[in-house]
């Protein structure tokens, strides 16, 4: 009867380690995807497309210009780059 006791929780004790290290597992697996899409968020972000060299074109309403067809002759329109911004004129 104690040698049964022993060995139950010395099983018991296995079965807790196993346990916690499933527990951390499962916690640290949504972590690591939350950190990866983090990641992915700022690469793709505004900042590190402007830090590449490109520049977003607003026009006066603030409104981002995707089609240069948007545009009329005259019109102002706002660059912005990494660092800093300019008003521009637009001639078709």
């Amino acid at each position: 009867f104690p040698g049964n006791l022993v060995r139950a929780a010395k099983e018991l004790n296995a079965l807790r380690g196993r346990m916690q290290h499933a527990i951390k597992q499962q916690l640290q697996r949504p972590r690591i995807a939350l950190k990866n899409m983090a990641q992915q968020l700022k690469t793709l972000g505004p900042e590190q497309t402007l830090n590449r060299g490109y520049a977003i074109i607003s026009n006066d309403s603030g409104a981002i210009v995707r089609d240069a067809n948007m545009l009329t002759n005259g019109e102002q329109v706002n660059a912005t780059f990494s660092r800093g911004k300019v008003a521009l004129v637009v001639k078709k």
